[in-house]
């Protein structure tokens, strides 16, 4: 079983060329209290530590995601196989990210919106391909929700509303 410490330490491994380590008096428990505190949430509200290339995926998610006490479409993202697959396929990763772009998302009644940036980031941290949210930035397709999305986000739970009604066959059908 993966326990906070041997994801830390796996972290520690990995970032250890690029972090000066400091003061050989502080031991890394005390160096690095933040980032064990954040994994200690994380698995509190029931993450899934992610692995790509033995990397660990919890970066790209903020304390404040895993703190949410409300529902959280990027947190449902990271913690869907079946979204994370799917987004290896650059197609399927800019249909995301125009989903998510200009469009209000609905779980239990609580509304969960954002950026357009975010929404790159979002899809960039899924695919773990070394990319950011400029890839996928305004790369012509925002507000669109294909069919296959909107299922895959209903299977999640999530209600995609759009700020506009979408009158275009095919494309999103609002209410």
């Amino acid at each position: 079983m993966t326990t906070i410490e041997t994801l830390f330490e796996e972290w520690l491994n990995e970032i250890r060329p690029v972090v000066p380590l400091g003061d050989e008096g502080i031991s890394n428990r005390e160096r690095y209290s933040d980032i064990i505190d954040t994994l200690s949430i994380a698995f509190e509200a029931g993450f899934k530590a992610r692995y790509k290339n033995d990397k660990l995926r919890l970066q790209a998610l903020t304390v404040r995601d895993i703190k949410m006490t409300k529902p959280n479409l990027k947190l449902d993202l990271f913690n869907s196989d079946t979204i994370i697959r799917k987004c290896q396929d650059p197609f399927y990763a800019r249909d995301l990210y125009g989903a998510l772009c200009n469009n209000r998302f609905f779980k239990n009644d609580e509304e969960w919106t954002c950026s357009w940036r975010m929404s790159g980031e979002i899809v960039a941290d899924l695919r773990n391909k070394g990319e950011d949210y400029l890839d996928f930035y305004c790369s012509g397709n925002e507000s669109v929700v294909t069919e296959e999305i909107e299922k895959d986000l209903l299977d999640l739970g999530w209600i995609i509303k759009s700020y506009e009604p979408r009158l275009e066959s095919g494309i999103y059908r609002n209410e």
